[in-house]
């Protein structure tokens, strides 16, 4: 089962505040959170990705 988790718990596996969360999002360059009721999460496995992009994206720029 996919575990989902908020806006804190994601700030912190990024090491960004919700400001700049947000506007990643509206950029369009992370994940829309998934809405229940007011909150917003997100699926752990789709954070996980987006870390390991960025990882190979910065990977490759540094050959």
């Amino acid at each position: 089962m996919t575990r989902l988790i908020g806006t804190t718990e994601v700030c912190s596996y990024l090491s960004c505040g919700k400001t700049f969360l947000y506007d990643l999002i509206k950029r369009g360059e992370f994940p829309k959170p998934l809405k229940l009721g007011s909150r917003s999460k997100w699926r752990e496995e789709d954070i996980e990705n987006y870390i390991n992009y960025l990882s190979d994206t910065q990977s490759r720029n540094n050959k």
